[in-house]
C-alpha cells in the first residue's frame, strides 16, 4: 500500500519533470526558429545569386548581339 507522504513525493517529482520537459520544448523552438531564420537567409541568397547570373547572362546577350 502507498503512503500519502510517498505519492506527494511521487506528485513532487512528476512536476519536476514536466518543468524539465517544458524547458527542453522551449528550447526545441527556439532551435526551429533559428534554424528557420537560417533557412529564409540561404534560399534569399540562392534567390539573390539567381538573379545575378540571369542579369549576366541577359548582359552577354545583349552584348553579344549588339556585335
Amino acid at each position: 500500500m502507498y503512503s500519502v507522504d510517498g505519492l506527494q513525493a511521487g506528485i513532487e517529482n512528476c512536476q519536476k519533470n514536466i518543468q524539465v520537459f517544458e524547458e527542453a520544448i522551449r528550447k526545441e523552438k527556439e532551435t526551429i526558429q533559428q534554424y528557420n531564420f537560417y533557412i529564409s537567409q540561404l534560399l534569399r541568397k540562392e534567390k539573390l545569386q539567381h538573379l545575378a547570373e540571369e542579369a549576366e547572362r541577359k548582359t552577354k546577350a545583349e552584348a553579344k548581339s549588339a556585335s
